[in-house]
C-alpha cells in the first residue's frame, strides 16, 4: 500500500530561509459525538498504528494510519466510526426537517 506524504513549508530557522517536515495525508475527520466507544476500541486495536489527535474545543477528531497494513479509511470503515462531513449533512438534514423545527414562543410582554 503506498503512503499519501506531503512536504510541507513551516518556518525559517537561522541557517535557512525555510523548514520542512513529513506531513501524514492518510487521515479522516470524525465528530467525537457517537464516536467515543468506536475511537476507544480503535486505538485499543490498533495501537501505535493509528493516530487520534483532539485539537481541542472543536469537538472533532484527527485519526491518521500511521502503517502501511491499514489505511485510515479502512480504520473508520471497521469501526463504522461516521466521518465530520456525513455527521455534519445528518445534523443539518434534521434541523430543516419540519418536523423538528419547535414552534416559536412570544416572548413575555410587561
Amino acid at each position: 500500500m503506498a503512503r499519501n506524504y506531503s512536504i510541507l513549508i513551516l518556518f525559517p530557522s537561522i541557517y535557512y530561509d525555510f523548514a520542512s517536515t513529513t506531513t501524514n495525508l492518510d487521515c479522516q475527520v470524525a465528530c467525537l459525538d457517537e464516536n467515543w466507544d468506536k475511537l476507544r476500541a480503535l486505538r485499543q486495536k490498533y495501537g501505535t498504528a493509528v493516530s487520534v489527535f483532539d485539537p481541542g474545543h472543536l469537538a472533532s477528531v484527527l485519526i491518521s494510519s500511521e502503517t502501511d497494513e491499514v489505511t485510515s479509511a479502512e480504520m473508520v470503515e471497521e469501526f463504522a466510526i461516521e466521518p465530520l462531513d456525513d455527521y455534519m449533512a445528518r445534523s443539518l438534514a434534521h434541523r430543516s426537517d419540519p418536523k423538528n423545527v419547535e414552534e416559536e414562543v412570544p416572548l413575555a410582554t410587561t
